[in-house]
């Protein structure tokens, strides 16, 4: 394995095509292109006889490790949207909390090799007086203009802009999807860690009966 700066990624057309061109385009209006730490450098898999393959994990640390855009609030309309929808769906306020994360990975090896645009993310602290690493509920995300039929996702959410304007799916977006992600993110922390944090923990939904029709 060997390092490589960010912009050898961000410079590499990943796919050909004037659709997918187009795609990449939309894709950099919604999440936009991040900005990196100076000198920060990716890992990049070893080719050749003895070739390796770079753990998801290590990429996303390194995203974390080396990010110098705004994770709170965004650069890119869509990006700030959808963390505000979710924020609001887990019962935070947007501009004050400092626990939901977003991430660009657009020109990423999380990108080009795993197919993640971006990541949402609760950022939990630990209980006062440990001496510890956060820990994380992270939601891997891919945008696209329109689902595909059959297409194989590897990202834990599809966040689709429909092709009728990026203004207005971009609204569309931040509604359908923040009550998605929040519902993942949630799924990926306990009870005692979302009182912690102060979100809103969903009452369990009631079974609906069916209805029995009675013959005459």
């Amino acid at each position: 394995m060997r390092p490589v700066p960010p912009g050898h990624y961000q410079n590499q057309p990943a796919r050909e095509g004037n659709e997918l061109r187009t795609g990449v385009r939309v894709e950099q209006e919604m999440f936009g292109l991040p900005r990196w730490k100076p000198g920060f450098q990716f890992t990049q898999p070893s080719s050749g006889r003895h070739e390796s393959k770079v753990p998801r994990s290590m990429w996303m640390d390194e995203v974390r490790r080396g990010y110098a855009s705004d994770r709170l609030k965004p650069e890119a309309s869509t990006a700030r949207e959808l963390r505000d929808a979710v924020c609001r769906s887990l019962g935070l306020d947007p501009s004050k909390t400092k626990n939901v994360l977003f991430y660009s990975t657009l020109g990423t090896p999380l990108d080009l090799h795993e197919g993640i645009d971006g990541l949402m993310e609760v950022e939990i602290p630990p209980q006062a007086g440990v001496h510890a690493p956060p820990s994380r509920s992270t939601i891997t995300l891919d945008v696209a203009t329109h689902a595909k039929i059959g297409q194989v996702l590897k990202a834990d959410l599809l966040v689709v802009i429909p092709d009728y304007g990026i203004a207005t799916g971009r609204q569309a977006s931040a509604a359908i999807y923040g009550d998605h992600i929040a519902e993942k993110l949630r799924a990926g922390m306990t009870a005692t860690e979302m009182q912690r944090l102060g979100i809103v923990i969903p009452e369990p939904k009631k079974p609906t009966g069916t209805r029995r029709i009675s013959r005459q």
